[in-house]
């Protein structure tokens, strides 16, 4: 149960996986340069939760294909790749933030959700690869996403719901 004082912070934290080259659900193939660290997906649940009930069970958030994560590398060659898989499975502590943040665009094809993080221990990693410290975009829990498709489907041109 959260008590009064965690609700106060502005930061959780969580305890996550590294993952490196991670593969999307359903498909063999894995995503070379990437690194990601898995969080608990009680995390991206209660987000996804939250977001479908704050908008009157109009928005249903699909799970990110990797769960809920943050994306340390996102397709970046790291020139130290001879240190590649150097941590995979080690597990890492990071934080979170408790607002969520979107890119939603009815025009886009498929909009994200997402909480602030931070990850002292995987801008280490970055660096150690020879990568830039800091990546752009900065760090972020995915907690799901739809495509906008399936969002219109049920509604009239104004984005009003349109009776069953």
């Amino acid at each position: 149960m959260i008590t009064k004082t965690q609700l106060r912070k502005e930061w959780f934290e969580a305890r996550g996986v590294i993952r490196y080259s991670p593969q999307r659900l359903g498909n063999k193939e894995s995503q070379k340069w990437w690194l990601v660290i898995d969080c608990p997906e009680e995390i991206g649940k209660y987000y996804r939760h939250v977001m479908h009930v704050s908008s009157h069970r109009c928005f249903k958030l699909q799970r990110p294909y990797w769960g809920a994560h943050i994306s340390v590398i996102r397709n970046e060659t790291p020139p130290n790749h001879n240190l590649w898989r150097k941590y995979d499975g080690e597990k890492i502590v990071f934080q979170y933030g408790k607002h969520i943040k979107t890119n939603y665009d009815d025009q886009r094809w498929k909009s994200f959700w997402w909480l602030g993080a931070q990850c002292e221990r995987a801008l280490d990693i970055r660096e150690e690869l020879g990568l830039q410290r800091n990546p752009h975009p900065q760090f972020h829990l995915t907690i799901g996403n739809i495509t906008n498709e399936e969002n219109r489907r049920d509604r009239d041109m104004d984005g009003w719901e349109l009776p069953k």
